[in-house]
């Protein structure tokens, strides 16, 4: 998975995978002559259909990134939104897509429809790994929230609650 992604982020940034196979032998995470060959082309297909899927997304050049140092619900919010485009925010990742990462792109999402100024993209995308037996790769997007404010007031009331008691929070039978 290490390599995967660090593979990913050369190749998102317009490496050629094919010439990163020297760099990924060398670091010492592939198995040694052929079953390392194997291994990377298996890593590099993954990359490539992530990288294609996510390259419409991506198109052009960034948007500068938002620095948040807000106050919502009476707790200061500080922070930065990045991986900012025309289409909007779009994080691509070479993991599998859990609930887990859809709510961490929900949370960022919320925060773009906030604090960022009007010229901006209202729209988040999350590109990653499927799980068994489907595409070579998934795209979610999630499109503008006029009331973010409201949901981000509630999910920082649920934070501070969760920090003096449990939270029955389950993510995977949580998700609607």
């Amino acid at each position: 998975w290490g390599l995967g992604e660090q593979l990913l982020e050369r190749a998102l940034v317009g490496a050629d995978l094919a010439e990163l196979f020297e760099w990924s032998r060398a670091s010492g995470r592939l198995p040694l002559g052929t079953p390392g060959r194997i291994a990377f082309q298996s890593l590099a297909r993954d990359v490539e259909a992530l990288v294609a899927e996510s390259a419409e997304l991506r198109r052009g050049q960034p948007l500068p990134a938002i620095e948040i140092d807000a106050e919502i619900a009476g707790t200061r919010l500080l922070g930065r939104i990045d991986e900012l485009w025309w289409r909007g925010q779009v994080r691509t990742r070479f993991s599998r897509l859990s609930p887990a990462n859809e709510l961490a792109c929900w949370i960022r999402h919320l925060l773009l429809n906030w604090a960022a100024p009007d010229i901006h993209p209202r729209e988040s995308h999350l590109v990653g790994q499927p799980g068994e037996s489907q595409p070579t790769a998934i795209h979610l997007c999630f499109r503008r929230v006029d009331d973010a404010e409201d949901h981000l007031a509630e999910l920082v009331r649920i934070y501070w609650l969760g920090q003096i008691q449990p939270l029955p929070f389950f993510p995977r039978t949580s998700r609607r």
